[in-house]
């Protein structure tokens, strides 16, 4: 997995960088309050799921960024967060087996940080001031009763 975090914190940084121009720093997991979750089912040769959860406040802000100055409100930074979520799991599709496909993004507000992202996560500090926290869980095929 170790590989895995380390391709995580470089497209993380990679698209705050040159899509929304923030900095995203890695840092230790711990969301508090609440936020926004865009969560991407995986299938195929790997099977699993991607999750992007972040403070409602940086939704907002790439929302203004994507939608150039736009006011934004809840729909626009739903939008926001859905693109971004998908960037990132696009990016991320290219180093899993293959084939696999990515279903699109369904993104909730008023989310806590979800417990199953407690485990397996990297957190970042963005523009100085934001929580984002991206997690790629693998499904586990069940193993078969024994006769």
């Amino acid at each position: 997995m170790a590989t895995l975090d380390s391709a995580i914190i470089e497209i993380v940084d990679t698209v705050c960088s040159s899509v929304l121009g923030f900095e995203a720093l890695p840092k230790p997991p711990g969301a508090s309050g609440r936020g926004m979750l865009a969560r991407m089912n995986v299938a195929g040769a790997w099977s699993g799921s991607v999750a992007v959860w972040c403070d409602e406040e940086f939704a907002r802000a790439c929302a203004t960024v994507l939608f150039e100055g736009e006011p934004c409100g809840d729909p626009e930074a739903r939008d926001a967060l859905g693109e971004l979520a998908n960037i990132i799991a696009g990016n991320l599709k290219a180093l899993l087996p293959s084939p696999s496909r990515i279903s699109l993004p369904i993104v909730s507000s008023d989310e806590t940080v979800p417990s199953e992202l407690a485990d397996d996560r990297i957190a970042f500090h963005v523009a100085g001031r934001h929580h984002l926290e991206v997690s790629v869980d693998e499904t586990r095929a069940a193993a078969p009763d024994a006769a």
